[in-house]
């Protein structure tokens, strides 16, 4: 490690994970100068050993302001440190304990979003903001929700980079859509889909809708009876 790296990461205390330690030295190591060389996931994913390694390097920009760069190249998100100066960091939006209690009351101690109950050590739940200030959000109560920790992150990765209106996103607004799926893809296949382009969780539920009509479709055209010219023939 050279002396950059080293003063870089000395300014980062000893209560920073080691997943989040793991990341930053990746990161530092890929090549010399600045901006440092791109990263793919699949390499991040397999040294920390956490398939949620992007919810980490959210938290490294978000709570530290380091200045990592995300970017998709062929079809696979890829990450570089683009600086080691440190970026300002936004003031984390919180509820107050009566507001929480209220919350979970409300949702009966459950995931808003997937109906999980709260089971201590085994299902944990979160307060979340349904539409992050910065894009529009309000700062009422009526703006945040009751979410799991496998929701949040999968909300967390759907929201990355998204474009799409808040107001319409089923993560902010569960009750909106009959149900709320979380499918469990196998790596294999999710490489497949991001070398397909389909790396957006926008464009997956595109498809498996088109694919599920499709189905259903088929589905009733081979139970149709046949019609009268096919009788005769």
């Amino acid at each position: 490690m050279d002396v950059v790296s080293r003063k870089y990461m000395s300014q980062f205390p000893q209560s920073v994970s080691k997943v989040k330690l793991v990341i930053l030295l990746t990161l530092l190591e890929e090549g010399v100068g600045f901006p440092r060389g791109w990263v793919e996931s699949s390499k991040l994913m397999y040294l920390t050993n956490q398939r949620n390694f992007d919810q980490h390097v959210e938290q490294l920009r978000e709570e530290y302001g380091c200045d990592i760069e995300t970017k998709l190249i062929g079809g696979q998100k890829n990450y570089r440190l683009r600086s080691v100066d440190r970026l300002e960091v936004k003031p984390k939006v919180t509820l107050e304990q009566a507001q929480k209690e209220a919350l979970l009351h409300y949702s009966k101690n459950s995931c808003q979003v997937c109906g999980a109950k709260l089971v201590p050590g085994q299902v944990d739940l979160q307060t979340d903001q349904k539409i992050p200030e910065e894009r529009g959000g309000g700062k009422g109560l009526d703006n945040w929700q009751v979410i799991c920790n496998d929701c949040l992150v999968n909300k967390r990765r759907s929201c990355n980079q998204c474009e799409n209106d808040c107001k319409e996103c089923s993560w902010a607004f569960p009750e909106r859509v009959d149900g709320l799926t979380l499918i469990r893809i196998p790596a294999e296949l999710s490489q497949k889909l991001k070398d397909a382009g389909i790396s957006h969780q926008s464009d997956l539920e595109t498809l498996v809708i088109r694919l599920l009509e499709g189905s259903f479709v088929e589905k009733h055209t081979e139970s149709d009876p046949p019609s009268q010219e096919e009788e005769r023939e």
